[in-house]
């Protein structure tokens, strides 16, 4: 059965965007500047969203387990869209929980209550799914090969829970375990599954994995890949990892009293130096991903529901090594 669509296309007066602040220099260090905002007037029934994810500097889409809805946010375009809500078909959405998306694959959701991976258009067709027995903390597309990657916190390990980093083929089988006590590089072996002291991020092959338990080095994990990304001493204390294939960048967040501050690293093949400076966000503010220079994550909007908004990381501003291949 072909599924239907709750939207909110409305016609709304532009809000002005909050935060705007001083430019800054032109290149090491500057303040974002907004980039989209969802206006206070506009009512979308978020809740709880657990995962954020985007093809496009323009979109943003968020799973949300406690509204069982996976909602897309065009502010620009004054459009607002779930899929799943209210208990509509597609029958597979019940407690959408972590997405992966690619704009070649489509949307895929894992849902909690059936413990699936199902894979949609982005219209919202079902195509496919298939289960698994693990829930994952970390769920993304892999580009080579083509397949997921999930990260996975563990209890099979003694006492305490152990990082797992599992890839399947996109139709869920050909599984491969790239990180355990047992795989994968052996500073991160060890590497602890609890709160804060390791963080994951899109490699787009692969992940990256930051252990405080080794809190100078990033390390990629994937089939077919091995980079390392050195962190400078006054970054290892940073609490987010985000990062940017499509920018070939990651970005290590802080947390300031009135702000937030991100540190970008280059993390293309052959830069001696990947340290390029930090971008400032003013108000209350919290990130969620970085999509092509783009910063995008929620503000306390109406009634106290989470509000889309995003900012510009002015990323075409840093100066950038030259490499060669």
């Amino acid at each position: 059965m072909r599924r239907k669509w709750i939207s909110w296309n409305m016609a709304l007066v532009c809000a002005a965007l909050a935060g705007c602040g001083d430019m800054g220099s032109e290149g090491d260090e500057a303040a974002a500047l907004p980039y989209w905002q969802q206006p206070d007037t506009t009512f979308v029934p978020t809740i709880g969203p657990t995962d954020v994810k985007t093809v496009s500097r323009s979109s943003m889409w968020a799973a949300d387990p406690v509204a069982k809805a996976v909602f897309l946010f065009i502010p620009e375009q004054s459009r607002y869209a779930a899929i799943g809500a209210d208990d509509r078909e597609p029958v597979q959405i019940r407690v959408p929980a972590k997405l992966a998306i690619s704009a070649e694959l489509g949307l895929s959701v894992y849902d909690g209550e059936t413990r699936s991976v199902d894979l949609f258009t982005p219209d919202g067709e079902f195509i496919r799914g298939f289960q698994i027995e693990f829930l994952p903390a970390v769920m993304e597309f892999s580009r080579a090969p083509i397949g997921y990657l999930f990260g996975v916190a563990s209890s099979d390990f003694g006492s305490s829970r152990r990082v797992l980093i599992i890839r399947t083929d996109a139709l869920g089988a050909s599984r491969d375990t790239l990180l355990s006590p047992d795989t994968g590089p052996p500073s991160l072996r060890d590497a602890r599954a609890t709160p804060g002291q390791t963080l994951m991020a899109s490699s787009g092959n692969g992940l990256w994995v930051w252990s405080k338990a080794v809190p100078d080095t990033i390390f990629e994990v994937g089939p077919r890949s091995a980079r390392v990304i050195p962190v400078r001493p006054e970054d290892q204390s940073a609490i987010g990892l985000l990062s940017d294939p499509a920018a070939d960048m990651l970005w290590l967040g802080h947390v300031e009293t009135t702000s937030g501050r991100y540190s970008a690293y280059d993390t293309r093949p052959g830069v001696s130096e990947p340290f390029l400076g930090t971008r400032t966000t003013g108000g209350q503010f919290s990130p969620r991903l970085v999509h092509d220079g783009i910063l995008m994550g929620w503000y306390e909007g109406e009634q106290g529901r989470p509000a889309a908004k995003a900012f510009d990381l002015l990323v075409d501003r840093f100066r950038r090594q030259v490499v060669t291949e």
